[in-house]
Order: C-alpha cells, then structure tokens, then sequence
C-alpha cells in the first residue's frame, strides 16, 4: 500500500494568550502560533487538511501576519501544486482559521462532520465570530456521522471538546498513525502533559476528555497539531 506523504502548509500567525491555546495556563503571557494547514499526496490523490484563513479584517481575529507567500495557493505552488488539482478537502473543523479559502477548491469533495456544520450555521453568539459564515454556506459537503474510512490510509474521529463536531483525520504511516489534530491539541506540549491540556476555546470539556482517551487508545499514535511549529521544521513527514 502506498503512503501519505504529509506537507506542512505554514500560512500565517497568530499572536494570542498562552491560555486562549492551553486551557488555563500562564493568562497574561503572548505566543506567536502558525497556522497549518496540511497536503497529503501519494502520487495519485491530491487532498488538502484544512484550507487556513483569509486575511484578517477587524480586531476579532488580529493579530494575524500573513506574506503573500503564506497564501494558500502560493503555499501550493511551492511544491508544484494548484487548487485545481486538490481531489478531496477534509476539514477538521470550521473555525476562520481552517476554512477561510475553500472557495478556491472548486474542484475538491469536501468532508465535514454534520454536528459541526450544525454549529457552524447557528454558533452561540459568543463563537460567531470564530466562522465565516459566507465561505461555509456557499461551500458544497459530502457530510460525515461521526468515525469513517474516507479512503485506503485515511480515516477520520470524531473528536469534539474544541468544537462540537471537530475531527481528527488519521494518516496511516510508515510507523504508526499520524494524527492531524486540527485545534483539539495546540501543541505537542498540550498533548505530552499529563493530564493533556485542552484548548483554550472550548464548547465542552467532558467531550474533550472523552476525544483524548480515544486518541490515547491508537497505538503508535503521532499526533500533529495545527498550531505546532515544530512541524515547520521538515519539508514533508510520512
């Protein structure tokens, strides 16, 4: 069977409180996190993990610092790819941050968890702000029910906590399962905390505990998370 090669997009950062990221941890004290998005080729199939964040207007998602070369298209060209030769986007969830571009994808299926879309719609007004209502109605999906294989070497979790219907998209690997997280882990220091530290922006804590001990259950368990830079350091990983 062939493997996934997994490229880390780098599409931007973000500045926020340490405990906007990790649930309760150092309020006060600002980071600057990337935005990833992530592409997965194995020759063949061309599927994009999230499709990053448009550039920022108004002070509900500032700050953001994104170059022309951080833009998604531009990301792609990079590495020789355009929008039009993505065959599927699988969204881990539709915060701004991961899916203000899907407009460019008009050729792509689009994978979502229903419970997401449900939220996404109609949030709480206090998360309004978190989505961009025009590039989620206007996108079309092929909607998931929770735990599925999308294809050979890729299945997808429900993992809510973070958002009511994010999902994990797992990777089968050379050695082990690698896990695109989306924002249920923020870091790899969230995640190797014992117990792990949920994000900070959360719709329901018992849902994230529930999400993590079914990632704990997956042995050989790699997981990736969107806001990690450390995955910015390697071109590709598989």
């Amino acid at each position: 069977m062939k493997h996934f090669k997994i490229y880390p997009l780098d599409l931007g950062t973000i500045t926020r409180d340490q405990s906007a990221m990790a649930y309760m941890q150092k309020p006060g004290i600002c980071l600057d996190y990337p935005v990833l998005a992530w592409y997965l080729t194995d020759g063949d199939r061309h599927i994009l993990v999230d499709t990053g964040g448009e550039k920022a207007t108004g002070k509900n998602r500032e700050p953001y610092v994104q170059t022309k070369e951080q833009m998604i298209d531009n990301a792609l060209a990079e590495l020789r790819v355009s929008p039009s030769d993505i065959n599927a986007v699988i969204l881990t969830h539709l915060h701004w941050d991961h899916a203000g571009n899907n407009r460019l994808f008009d050729h792509a299926v689009f994978y979502v968890q229903r419970r997401e879309l449900q939220h996404a719609i109609a949030p709480v007004p206090q998360q309004k702000k978190s989505y961009v209502i025009r590039e989620i109605v206007e996108t079309d999906y092929e909607i998931l029910d929770g735990d599925c294989e999308l294809m050979e070497g890729i299945s997808v979790m429900l993992t809510p906590g973070h958002s009511p219907g994010s999902q994990t998209i797992l990777v089968t690997g050379r050695d082990g399962t690698n896990a695109l997280v989306g924002d249920l882990v923020s870091t790899l220091g969230c995640w190797e905390a014992n117990p792990p530290i949920p994000n900070g922006f959360l719709t329901n804590l018992e849902d994230y505990c529930v999400s993590f001990q079914k990632l704990r259950a997956i042995r050989s368990l790699f997981p990736m998370p969107s806001h990690e830079k450390k995955f910015l350091e390697e071109k590709y990983y598989e």
